[in-house]
């Protein structure tokens, strides 16, 4: 056999062993994936009830920063003006 013909059957061999190991361990990543996902939700409502006093702050809205400065910028300016 040829150089040539032994680099194609090998090339071959890798990407049908690639195939086949994508089609065997894409099915367990995704299971993987999801169960995660399903975990750190339970996990996250649990941590809640647990502790609602810490988690309760994050529930107020202050205002944003931004509009905060952007009128304090136009009172400024207008009060030069006068």
């Amino acid at each position: 056999m040829s150089n040539n013909v032994k680099q194609i059957l090998t090339s071959l061999g890798l990407i049908a062993t690639a195939v086949i190991s994508f089609i065997l361990f894409a099915p367990l990543f995704v299971f993987l994936f999801i169960f995660l996902m399903i975990f750190s939700f339970f996990l996250r409502r649990k941590a809640i009830k647990e502790n609602p006093e810490f988690f309760g702050q994050f529930k107020t809205k202050k205002g944003r920063v931004i509009d905060q400065q952007a009128n304090d910028c136009t009172f400024s300016k207008q009060e030069n003006l006068k």
